[in-house]
């Protein structure tokens, strides 16, 4: 069978969150990628042969195959595993799906859109944001996420965070 790229759909950050909304009370309590994996039957090849800035994965109707690093966190692999999970609902034919460095940047985008969709809700982001005062470490505690995702999605969404970098307190904007 011959794999093909994923073609992005041309949809907005908006309309790809949309569709990861399901998907937030099936990722929220899969803490690690294994259970990511496990859960989407995934299966995972860990190895330096796969530190590599770009996701390595073969998606067809028999297998969901995908390369960690062994270099990457714990989180930093369960949104790589969840960006499969992207392309996979947004881009698969029945030809199925090769990942690699040759993904059309929209595409990645797309995946990558979904994936953080689907771990943070942007009601539900704005939601603990507020209770949780913006704390960016508690932020990142409760979703499961790096400090930096936190940031990120905090300034795709606009909404204000505070971290501490050498034990100041600063605004992110």
């Amino acid at each position: 069978m011959m794999m093909v790229l994923p073609v992005p759909l041309g949809l907005s950050r908006y309309e790809v969150s949309e569709l990861a909304k399901p998907f937030h009370a099936q990722v929220s309590s899969l803490r690690t990628c294994e259970e990511v994996a496990k859960h989407f039957g995934i299966q995972i090849e860990f190895g330096p042969q796969h530190n590599s800035v770009y996701l390595k994965a073969r998606i067809t109707d028999e297998v969901f195959w995908v390369g960690l690093g062994s270099n990457k966190s714990g989180w930093a692999n369960r949104l790589d595993l969840l960006v499969a999970v992207g392309h996979s609902v947004l881009h698969k034919t029945a030809e199925g799906l090769l990942i690699n460095n040759w993904v059309d940047p929209a595409a990645l985008e797309e995946a990558m859109w979904f994936a953080t969709g689907a771990l943070m809700p942007r009601e539900r982001f704005c939601e603990q944001a507020a209770a949780l005062e913006g704390n960016i470490v508690l932020l990142s505690d409760h979703f499961g996420v790096s400090e930096k995702q936190i940031e990120l999605r905090a300034k795709s969404l606009d909404c204000p965070l505070i971290t501490q970098k050498n034990k100041r307190y600063r605004m992110v904007r």
